[in-house]
């Protein structure tokens, strides 16, 4: 562990640019956060969409039942 930080000393790259190095992880970490959200968000808006394409099918095969009843009588009970 000692010499993976020795390593990390000696690049000056990593010493004089730790601020753009932090800046670099949390602007990473943000936006895998932000597109994870989107995700979520999409797959839960995709899944009340076809609740609701679902739903307006059976009050559109309602419709269609009750229009189609009143087209075709259906036989009264003995």
């Amino acid at each position: 562990m000692s010499s993976i930080g020795t390593y990390a000393k000696s690049q000056m790259w990593i010493d004089n640019s730790n601020f753009l190095w932090r800046f670099f992880v949390t602007a990473v970490s943000v936006g895998l956060v932000v597109w994870l959200m989107i995700l979520v968000e999409f797959d839960i808006a995709t899944s009340m969409l076809c609740v609701k394409m679902v739903a307006h099918t059976s009050q559109l095969d309602e419709l269609f039942f009750k229009l189609y009843s009143r087209v075709v009588p259906t036989p009264a009970p003995v």
